[in-house]
Parts: C-alpha cells; structure tokens; sequence
C-alpha cells in the first residue's frame, strides 16, 4: 500500500497568524492617526471637487469662444467690420487659453480678413503671420493671404517667399498652377 505523508499545518497557520496580525496592526495605526487619515482623505476630496470646477470653467471658456468666433464669422460676412473684430478677438482670448491650435489658427486668420477689410495691412500682416506658422485646416489660405498683404504692401520679395512656401506644401493643390503662374521666374 502507498504511505500517506504528512504536512505540518503550523507553517499555513503562522502564515494566517502572520497577516491577521499585520491587518490587526494596520488597524491600530489607523486608529491612532485617524486625523491624519481624514485631512488625507479630505484632501483628496477637495482635490477631486476642485478638479471638476475647473474643467466646467474651462469647458464653459472653450463654449464662449466658439461662440465669440461663430459670431464673429457671422459678422464679418454680413459686412460689419467692427464687430467682427470685437467677437473675434474676445474668440482669440478664450481659446488662447484652451490651446486648441486650429480654433486659434481660424480666429486668427478671420481677424487678419477684418484688419484687410479694414485697410489696416499692417495688423492684417501680424494676424496671417499668426495663421499661417499654426498647422490646420486654414493654413494654406493664410499662407495665400499673407503673400497677397505683402504684395499689396509693396514687399515683393517677402509676397514670393510666402507662395514658394505655399507651392513647397500645397504642391497637389487646384490653385497651386495659379500660384506658379504669379511667382513666375522670380
């Protein structure tokens, strides 16, 4: 017949002995520095309250200036100048803040349209050089619309470089054999 052997049972019990004395312990600590233990956990509650009033303030920022940008789009489309540029650039302050690049970029080459409606080619200049280094939707307009300021200001050199700029990455563009036309040779 085969022989049974037999297993201490006191290694598995001083095992259970060993973790119900180290919860025990971790029970008294916890007991002993329960204050500690409620400021933490008060803490993070105050951490996680204040985390959520921020995100519904920033949420609320980026609502606003989407707004501020339809309403200055709208604006500037029905011809009113003055106004396009206030919504536009209360716009530009509210997702300034949110970084969202493409918002920004569009805000900004809306308030160079208002600035070159406007005659002020200069501001114009500023807001389509803002449009045009952000990568986006826009950015092959703004790269358009800064040669066309600086042609009108009469910097040739600098109008060429912005539609070589345009050609190097808009080459498979419909209005890149247009642009070829205009820089010609130069």
């Amino acid at each position: 017949m085969s022989q049974v052997k037999k297993v201490s049972v006191s290694l598995v019990r001083h095992r259970v002995d060993e973790s119900s004395s180290l919860i025990q312990r971790f029970a008294q600590i916890l007991q002993q520095h329960r204050l500690v233990a409620g400021v933490g956990i008060g803490g993070v509650l105050c951490l996680v309250v204040g985390m959520v009033v921020l995100s519904l303030y920033w949420g609320e920022r980026h609502r606003q200036g989407l707004r501020e940008l339809q309403a200055g789009v709208l604006s500037l489309q029905s011809g009113d100048a003055g106004r396009a540029a206030a919504e536009l650039e209360i716009a530009e302050q509210q997702l300034t803040a949110d970084g969202d690049d493409y918002l920004i970029q569009l805000a900004h080459f809306k308030l160079g349209q208002v600035a070159e409606q406007q005659g002020d080619f200069t501001r114009a200049r500023q807001y389509y050089e803002k449009s045009s280094a952000l990568d986006g939707p826009v950015k092959a307009d703004a790269l358009l619309a800064m040669a066309h300021v600086l042609a009108v200001m009469k910097e040739e050199s600098a109008s060429v470089l912005y539609y070589k700029k345009f050609l190097e990455q808009y080459q498979d563009s419909p209005l890149a054999e247009v642009v070829r036309q205009k820089v010609g040779d130069k």
